[in-house]
């Protein structure tokens, strides 16, 4: 579903990403591990159109789309779920999963979407009409999850999903990122937690300084010496 290769973005004079390769097929969840400032935002962001790399190509479904603009990647299937969550915090609820919709007409699908959504995320459902901006950094993250999948994504990057969040909360966005899964969606996703991303991966890649250093299976990767004590604190 997705080909990387050589993938290199700059920011000034400065090569955050160094030439990089990388596959998700249809129905996999893949994700990419490693220290802060690997370049794996910067990953996910030339991935989804928000930045053009400075050389290499991406395929999605076969069409080069490396130079395509974020808008219209959406519209292909391709979403991102980015780092922050970037929820519309004057928006409702119901609004924020609105917006997720933008380039969709069907009416009945839009609202058969919304209420599943809204039952993979009860908390959403019971705050549906609430401000985003006063929801939990939880809540926030269910949402922009939730909002990103009203494009019906076939393909949904999903950067730190777990970031700053407590333990069940953690718990509760993995539950539903795995529901997803289960529904079809291909996932690639970047995240702090390595072991936990593993744990529900078929496969892993792991940055450093801007290259894949590694590459194999979630289970290798999981018992790899190198890995464990690197990524997994042990």
């Amino acid at each position: 579903m997705l080909e990387v290769r050589g993938l290199k973005v700059s920011y000034g004079g400065i090569n955050a990403v160094k030439g990089i390769d990388l596959d998700v097929q249809d129905g996999e969840l893949v994700t990419l591990i490693g220290c802060n400032g690997a370049g794996k935002t910067t990953t996910l962001k030339a991935l989804s159109g928000l930045i053009k790399p400075s050389a290499g190509q991406v395929r999605y479904n076969g069409k080069d789309i490396t130079a395509q603009p974020s808008h219209r990647l959406v519209r292909q299937g391709l979403a991102l779920v980015p780092e922050g969550r970037g929820v519309f915090g004057r928006l409702t609820v119901d609004e924020n999963l609105a917006m997720g919709a933008y380039s969709r007409r069907d009416r009945a699908g839009i609202a058969a979407d919304r209420e599943r959504i809204l039952g993979w995320f009860p908390r959403l459902a019971e705050r549906r009409a609430q401000l985003a901006g006063t929801l939990s950094g939880g809540e926030q993250q269910m949402l922009a999850i939730g909002r990103a999948l009203m494009s019906r994504p076939a393909l949904l990057l999903l950067d730190e999903p777990s970031m700053g969040l407590a333990p069940l909360m953690v718990h509760k966005i993995f539950e539903a990122i795995r529901a997803v899964a289960a529904e079809g969606v291909t996932l690639l996703l970047v995240e702090q937690n390595a072991k936990l991303a593993l744990e529900i991966c078929h496969r892993g890649y792991v940055m450093e300084s801007g290259v894949i250093a590694l590459a194999d299976s979630a289970r290798a990767l999981l018992t790899n010496p190198q890995v464990r004590q690197a990524y997994l604190g042990e």
